[in-house]
């Protein structure tokens, strides 16, 4: 059985469609990427909820709150579910971030350079 004959594009042709090819690869894996690094959806509600609230200053500084106080439970009680707890705020104050652009600036470091 013989193969069926291939067709050989023109030159400009087959660089066309190489160009379509590198172009549709390059989209995929620019929306795999966002898949991939795209929060869950409770930790976006919490973020949207936290930001209508409290603005993303405030919003920045709960997370930081509740991640405190889930960090020290967890610490003293080593529940795996507290843990979790502060990998859930600590992923809410990086989403936070993410979507506002704050970032937060510590007292700390004013402090130290007025000395």
């Amino acid at each position: 059985m013989r193969e069926p004959e291939r067709q050989h594009a023109h030159k400009g042709e087959h660089d066309y469609q190489a160009g379509d090819r590198e172009a549709v690869r390059a989209v995929m894996i620019r929306r795999l990427l966002s898949r991939l690094s795209r929060r869950p959806p409770d930790i976006r509600r919490e973020v949207t909820v936290l930001i209508t609230l409290y603005g993303p200053e405030g919003a920045w500084l709960e997370a930081r709150d509740r991640w405190r106080v889930a960090r020290e439970d967890a610490r003293w009680r080593g529940s795996q579910l507290l843990r979790r707890r502060g990998r859930h705020w600590n992923s809410v104050m990086r989403e936070i971030e993410r979507q506002t652009g704050y970032r937060h600036q510590p007292d700390n470091a004013r402090g130290y350079l007025e000395r």
